[in-house]
């Protein structure tokens, strides 16, 4: 089963690549064209343009969507996994009321004679 949804990963990412590389292709006028038959030049190639170009301006207005949603769920879950985390530290704190101070280890009176000495 992994192997097929591989293959499908691989084939599409194909067809995206080639269908990418004929849009920058540089379009040939009509007139410089010579319809070679009758079944060529009867192709509706104007209408077939503009319906991919719409549906690929729809598909990737959707993916648009799609990758916001995902990126707000994955920034919700790593919102809850640090409030969780949070709250087991504060937990674990002998005294969860009292706050973290860093002091200096110097004493004030021998920062009074540091200071006259300077």
């Amino acid at each position: 089963m992994a192997d097929l949804i591989l293959q499908l990963i691989i084939l599409s990412s194909f067809a995206a690549i080639v269908y990418l590389m004929a849009i920058a292709v540089p379009r040939v006028k009509d007139d410089e064209l010579e319809a070679p038959s009758k079944v060529i030049g009867a192709l509706p190639l104007e209408r077939m343009d503009a319906f991919l170009n719409n549906w690929k301006e729809k598909i990737l207005r959707r993916l648009r969507i799609y990758l916001l949603k995902a990126e707000r769920s994955v920034t919700d879950q790593l919102q809850k996994s640090k409030e969780a985390y949070q709250r087991e530290r504060q937990k674990k704190r002998p005294f969860p009321k009292f706050k973290r101070t860093i002091k200096s280890s110097v004493n004030p009176e021998d920062q009074e004679d540091q200071e006259n000495q300077a």
